[in-house]
């Protein structure tokens, strides 16, 4: 009987000791999982910072977009008013040529 009670001495003794090993497994796994909960957080942050640094470059490209669409307007009004303002001129100096100019005694 002595034999039989400390084989089951030692066996609950190595059944504890694998207990603690699992516990601290375990612990160990959970230290991991938080650490990467963490670096999940910092690379969600990071997201949000990018998504954000997108969208005020897709609105500075937008107005970049809009003043060229302006600045393309006014290029085109400009041309046209130049060319009726060479039409005038031509049309003025048409009118001009009838006149004739004499020259002047001094």
């Amino acid at each position: 009987i002595n034999s039989l009670i400390n084989a089951s001495t030692q066996q609950v003794e190595q059944g504890s000791t694998l207990v603690l090993q699992a516990g601290e497994s375990v612990s160990g796994i959970v230290n991991h999982v938080d650490d990467v909960t963490l670096l999940i957080e910092e690379i969600s942050g990071a997201s949000q910072e990018q998504l954000d640094s997108i969208s005020q470059i897709n609105d500075a490209l937008s107005g970049i977009d809009g003043m060229t669409q302006y600045n393309s307007a006014l290029v085109e009004e400009s041309a046209a008013a130049t060319e009726r303002l060479m039409q005038e001129a031509h049309s003025l100096s048409k009118a001009a040529s009838a006149f004739r100019l004499g020259t002047v005694a001094s």
